[in-house]
């Protein structure tokens, strides 16, 4: 995966935990996970990831774990 459209997960949001990670994503739009308010894992690691929105964990009130290593 190289690009995720800002609205791709709107509909999910019971979703709990997210992997995104050994993708090729180099930018992360800041509305990306506005809509994933019980998200409590995301895996961001090893990927190309150059930049990242500015409000983009404002709605994640529940992330307990985020991965960005490379």
């Amino acid at each position: 995966i190289t690009h995720i459209e800002t609205n791709s997960f709107d509909h999910m949001i019971k979703l709990k935990s997210l992997y995104l990670s050994f993708n090729r994503l180099k930018s992360i739009s800041g509305e990306l996970f506005k809509s994933l308010i019980n998200l409590n894992i995301l895996w961001l690691n090893n990927n190309k990831i150059e930049l990242i929105g500015n409000r983009i964990f404002m709605n994640l009130l529940n992330l307990r774990e985020l991965y960005l290593y490379s």
